[in-house]
Formats: structure tokens, C-alpha cells, sequence
């Protein structure tokens, strides 16, 4: 089994966004290993007006970030050994060239959790940075840097001796197409096929807003809707009580969702909508059922179907301390 790269006593400045609390666990990794993390947020201004915003206008809000970040970086004294940015959306090159003068000898490291058509600002800072990484493999195709997916927690890696409650499950943001898929899905099922589906949306009125705009969405029945975000201690339960899980990436989207990652860490089957998995070292057809989401549908025997125990090396690399140790580590 592969040893956790050592950070004992290093600097790192680690910029990122508040994302499910999947950032916190990241920082708890670096401390754990001896790291000492100064914390930046990629899109600072983090009300749900603000985040629409920076969607929209993420120059706009690089700006106003600016003297924020510079307030920062000028109460630490002493250099960072790594420069460490999840996306970037909102750092602005003036400050990384900040940083740099700052700290001349820091290694920056970029990791982007999005495809870029979905953060082009990102792209005039590529070079910029020492190590580029990210989960899009036709992104790392495009832009020359590495492909590495994503990561489950150890909260997904836990073995329950219970019997599985439900054959299937989602949980997950309602966004995009997804609850109209969950729905389609539900409803073709046989009734034997025990499904748990928790659509989450941040209020009724967004529920009423997607309804407005989708004919498809308006006829998912309202009590699939849930408004409070799952806590990721009640999903690995959900997981563990589930034989497999359903994953619907976003449609402009090609990357592995961390569904994806989380389900190969609780050693449970995956049903996805991504056609890009086959491509992965992990993909195993006994264990993963790709759908189409224009048509979906499954077949019960899929469930029935043992689950196939992967490497314990290949598990070890997508969690999250395998994650960090290639994106922190050697470049090759």
C-alpha cells in the first residue's frame, strides 16, 4: 500500500470553494499530515445572489476579490512552500504574481473540479502554475495538463454489516435534468426494485422556477423535493444501506462526478449517465451500468448481480489521501 506523501511543517496557501464541505476535508488532510494551511475562498462573496453572479461576471468579482486576498497576504510572514488552488474562478493573475513575489520558491498547483467551458477564466492563468490538474480528461487533452478524477472520503469507506434497505439511491442537487431522470427512472422500475431518492433544491421556489422553465421537470411529483442539504455522514449511511447508486453528471459536464468516486469507496455497484467511465482503470461492467440520459432505463438483473471487490491499491489511489498525493506530489 502506497505511504501518504509527507507535509510535516510545510506552508501551503490553499484556495478554494466552499463545495459540500468536500474543502474542509481537504484541509483536515493537510493538517493531519503536518501541514500548516492558510485558507483563501475561491468566490468569497458566497451568498447564493453573489455566487449567480460570479457565474455570470467572474471578472467582475476577481476584482472585488482582489484587495481581500491582498489583505491576507499581507498578514503572513513567512513564505508558502505550496500555492494550492481548487478552479480559481476568482483569483485573480495579479494576485497569484502577488504570491509569487511573495513566496518566489512555493510550487502552485492548480486542480479544477469543472470542465472549462464552464469557467473559461480560468484558462488565461494556466500558466501560471507549476502543476495543472483536473478532471476533465478531454480538458487535460486539450490544455496539455494531467488527468486525475476525484476522490471519496473516508466517510465512504466504511463496511456495514447490515443488509442493503434499498436496491438503489440518489442523492444529490436537483439541477439540470436530473430530477426528470430520477423520475423517469423511478417510475419504470418494477415495483420490487426498492428505490431512496432525496432531490435536493435550496427552496420551494426554485423548485417553482425550474417547473417554469421545464415541462419535464414540472412533472416530478413535489414530494421527491428535499430543502435541506444531506450531511455527508447520512449519504455514506444511505450508501451502505443501498446496492447500488445512481449518478447523473451535468449535462455540459464530462468529468467524473464525486458520486462516482464515493461509490467505488463504499464498494457498492454504480449506475451512471457518464459515458466517459468506460475510458477508467476501475470500470468493470459487473460493477457499473452506464444508461442513457435520453432514455433511461435499467435492468433489474443488474442489482441481482454480485459486486466484484476492486484492488485494495487501485481504492487506495481514489480516496481522498491518494487524490492529494498525486496532485501535491511528483508531476509524472
Amino acid at each position: 500500500m502506497t505511504a501518504d506523501i509527507a507535509l510535516k511543517g510545510r506552508r501551503i496557501l490553499f484556495v478554494a470553494p466552499r463545495f459540500f464541505g468536500y474543502d474542509e476535508d481537504i484541509v483536515a488532510e493537510m493538517t493531519r499530515r503536518g501541514a500548516k494551511v492558510t485558507r483563501l475562498f475561491d468566490r468569497p462573496f458566497d451568498t447564493p445572489f453573489m455566487t449567480a453572479v460570479t457565474k455570470l461576471t467572474p471578472g467582475m468579482i476577481a476584482k472585488a476579490a482582489l484587495p481581500v486576498y491582498r489583505k491576507v497576504l499581507a498578514e503572513v510572514d513567512a513564505s508558502f512552500d505550496f500555492v494550492f488552488v481548487i478552479n480559481g474562478q476568482t483569483l485573480p493573475i495579479a494576485f497569484l504574481d502577488d504570491v509569487r513575489r511573495h513566496s518566489p520558491n512555493a510550487t502552485f498547483i492548480l486542480y479544477i473540479w469543472d470542465s472549462l467551458r464552464n469557467r473559461a477564466s480560468v484558462i488565461p492563468a494556466l500558466s501560471k502554475y507549476d502543476r495543472v490538474s483536473g478532471f476533465d480528461r478531454v480538458d487535460a487533452r486539450q490544455f496539455g495538463f494531467r488527468y486525475r478524477p476525484l476522490f471519496f472520503i473516508p466517510v465512504f469507506d466504511a463496511v456495514s454489516d447490515q443488509p442493503p434497505l434499498y436496491d438503489i439511491s440518489f442523492v444529490g442537487t436537483a439541477h439540470s435534468d436530473r430530477a426528470s431522470i430520477v423520475n423517469a427512472i423511478g417510475t419504470s422500475l418494477p415495483a420490487d426494485i426498492s428505490r431512496f431518492w432525496y432531490l435536493f433544491l435550496q427552496a420551494p421556489w426554485v423548485r417553482r422556477y425550474y417547473g417554469l422553465k421545464s415541462s419535464a421537470f414540472r412533472r416530478v411529483p413535489a414530494d421527491l423535493f428535499r430543502y435541506a442539504p444531506m450531511k455527508k455522514d447520512e449519504t455514506g449511511r444511505v450508501f451502505q444501506r443501498s446496492r447500488a447508486i445512481l449518478d447523473i453528471e451535468h449535462p455540459l459536464q464530462r468529468g467524473l462526478t464525486m458520486r462516482t468516486l464515493e461509490t467505488l469507496g463504499a464498494r457498492k455497484k454504480l449506475i451512471t449517465t457518464n459515458p466517459h467511465i468506460v475510458e477508467e482503470e476501475f470500470f468493470d461492467p459487473r460493477n457499473i451500468l452506464v444508461i442513457d440520459r435520453a432514455n433511461a432505463r435499467i435492468d433489474p438483473d443488474f442489482f441481482r448481480q454480485d459486486y466484484v471487490e476492486p484492488a485494495p491499491d487501485l481504492r487506495r489511489r481514489y480516496s481522498l489521501a491518494g487524490w492529494l498525493d498525486e496532485v501535491l506530489g511528483s508531476p509524472g
